[in-house]
């Protein structure tokens, strides 16, 4: 049976979540409600106000003698993959770009990344469209975050509030393992198996698809990368 409940999500755009418990295999899983009372009435969509998040299954781990919670994927997820564009390994030691993440991109789609830091100090990579707007993403090592900011990342003059930079604690930023979730007005980024969760709105003109790459001091590498067209 579906609960009402609150739990944590760094992002800018989560807050009420329906957990279900007594599901097959004795999992929990959960489905978040994608917006921000600060501004879901006045959001630049038509027909609708807000959507669900993507189905995640919680647990349990310690980490550092604290027992805390981990908020994965579903695995059902999967099923929606569709065209698969797979990047061979690259060094990023300045700026690296990626053109093109898909061909006949709508908007929805998935990207797993893997990356090991080979001494930067700042790992940045950001998606972008042909229309100048762009989501930036980074890993800052010295802080051990995980920062979003989508002051740039299309329509946000709708409210004050809106333009924001969203920050949660990676502890590993070594050896990322990184998977986000883009749609056409939302992405939901889970950093190591689920160790850390956000979610954001944004609302860009046109799909992003092409991402930049950047090293602050340092480099790193990107073992693997794959792309896959969300159905």
């Amino acid at each position: 049976y579906p609960t009402k409940t609150k739990w944590m999500d760094y992002g800018k755009d989560h807050y009420a979540t329906v957990t279900f418990s007594n599901a097959p295999g004795g999992r929990c899983v959960a489905m978040g409600w994608m917006s921000n009372w600060q501004y879901a009435a006045i959001v630049p969509t038509k027909q609708y106000r807000s959507a669900n998040t993507i189905a995640r299954d919680l647990s349990l781990y310690r980490q550092g003698g604290d027992l805390l919670l981990r908020c994965a994927p579903s695995k059902e997820i999967e099923a929606a993959r569709q065209a698969k564009n797979s990047l061979k390994k690259f060094d990023v030691k300045d700026a690296y770009s990626i053109e093109n993440l898909l061909d006949g991109n709508e908007g929805a789609y998935e990207i797993e990344l893997e990356i090991k830091n080979n001494g930067a100090e700042k790992m940045v990579f950001t998606l972008q469209n042909a229309k100048g707007e762009s989501l930036l993403m980074y890993y800052d090592v010295a802080t051990r975050q995980f920062v979003m900011d989508r002051s740039d990342s299309g329509e946000t003059s709708f409210s004050r509030d809106f333009p924001a930079m969203t920050v949660a604690p990676a502890p590993d930023v070594n050896d990322v393992k990184l998977r986000l979730f883009v749609d056409r007005s939302s992405i939901e980024a889970f950093g190591d198996g689920g160790k850390f969760v956000m979610t954001n709105l944004v609302f860009p003109s046109e799909p992003y698809n092409s991402m930049k790459f950047e090293s602050v001091r340092g480099s790193f590498t990107v073992k693997e990368m794959n792309v896959y067209k969300l159905k």
